[in-house]
């Protein structure tokens, strides 16, 4: 029923109403070869519709950095350490997040420096559930906005930079 007035399920799926039922065929499929070791063509792949996707939402009319600063500037720094199980917040002068969406990218990206190489390794983007992207309009005139960026760091973290 849901599938047919098009709310959230029908909405959201690429093979229709039977979508379910193909996955756990193909579910079912994968286990038995994985059980018996046997290999699986990865067969088509679907498609990608980013192109083809509408927005009905306004666009962006102004966005603004406050006077002497610039887009990225950074209003509220990390502090020099913190341990597993704190929370990191920075705040920067931002524009609004709809001019980019960054689709198949991220807002934010926390990276550990590889003292011996000098080589940054990504640890977590806007993706993961540790990481926060908090967007604020501070004055609608100007079109000036703020980000928060906040990292609740994991108990299981590797001690870095």
């Amino acid at each position: 029923f849901r599938y047919q007035i098009q709310r959230y399920e029908g909405a959201s799926t690429l093979f229709g109403p039977y979508t379910l039922d193909a996955y756990i065929q193909q579910y079912s499929r994968l286990a038995t070869s994985l059980a018996k070791g046997v290999s699986v063509d990865p067969g088509p792949a679907e498609p990608n519709l980013l192109s083809q996707q509408i927005c009905l939402k306004p666009g962006v009319i102004y966005d603004g950095a406050p006077f002497g600063k610039r887009f990225g500037d950074v209003l509220a720094d990390a502090n020099d350490r913190y341990s597993p199980g704190d929370r990191v917040k920075v705040t920067f002068v931002s524009a609004n997040p709809r001019n980019d969406v960054r689709a198949e990218s991220t807002f934010l990206a926390i990276e550990r420096l590889n003292a011996t190489s000098s080589n940054w390794t990504l640890i977590a983007t806007d993706a993961n559930w540790e990481t926060r992207f908090y967007w604020r309009r501070t004055n609608t005139f100007f079109g000036e906005s703020e980000v928060d960026i906040v990292w609740d760091i994991p108990q299981d973290i590797e001690a870095g930079k």
